[in-house]
C-alpha cells in the first residue's frame, strides 16, 4: 500500500480538524488517525504547517522547490569549476614541463646558485 500525499490545502484543512479533536480531549494519537496520519507525522506537520494559511502552505511549497532546484543548480557549478580547475592544471602543468625540455630556463641556474651561497644548498657533511 503506497502512501498517499497530501497537498498543502489539504495538510492545513486535516491539521485544523487535528487542532478540534485536540480541544475535544482526544489524543494526539485519536486524532492522527482520524485525519489519516500517523501520530509522529501529525507532530511533523504541525510544527512545519502549523499556524499557516492554505495559501502560505502553497508559497511555502513552492520555495521549498525553488531551493532544492537552486541547490543542484549551485552543485552542478561547483563540479563544472572544479572540472574546468583540473583541466587547466593539466594544460599548465604540460606547457610547463615542455618548456623546461626545449630550452633551459635562466631562473634554475640562479636559483641554485643563490641558494648555495646563501647556505641553503645542502651538501654532504
Amino acid at each position: 500500500m503506497s502512501a498517499r500525499r497530501f497537498n498543502p490545502e489539504e495538510i492545513v484543512n486535516r491539521l485544523r480538524e487535528a487542532d478540534v479533536l485536540i480541544a475535544q480531549r482526544r489524543t494526539s494519537a485519536h486524532a492522527g488517525r482520524w485525519i489519516g496520519v500517523t501520530e509522529q507525522t501529525c507532530y511533523r506537520r504541525r510544527k512545519e504547517h502549523g499556524g499557516l494559511k492554505t495559501d502560505q502552505a502553497k508559497r511555502l511549497k513552492e520555495l521549498n522547490r525553488e531551493n532544492a532546484r537552486l541547490k543542484r543548480l549551485a552543485r552542478r557549478a561547483a563540479q563544472a569549476i572544479t572540472r574546468i580547475y583540473g583541466q587547466l592544471i593539466l594544460v599548465i602543468n604540460a606547457s610547463t614541463n615542455n618548456e623546461m625540455s626545449s630550452k633551459s630556463s635562466p631562473l634554475i641556474p640562479f636559483r641554485s646558485a643563490q641558494l648555495q651561497s646563501a647556505g641553503g644548498g645542502r651538501s654532504p657533511s
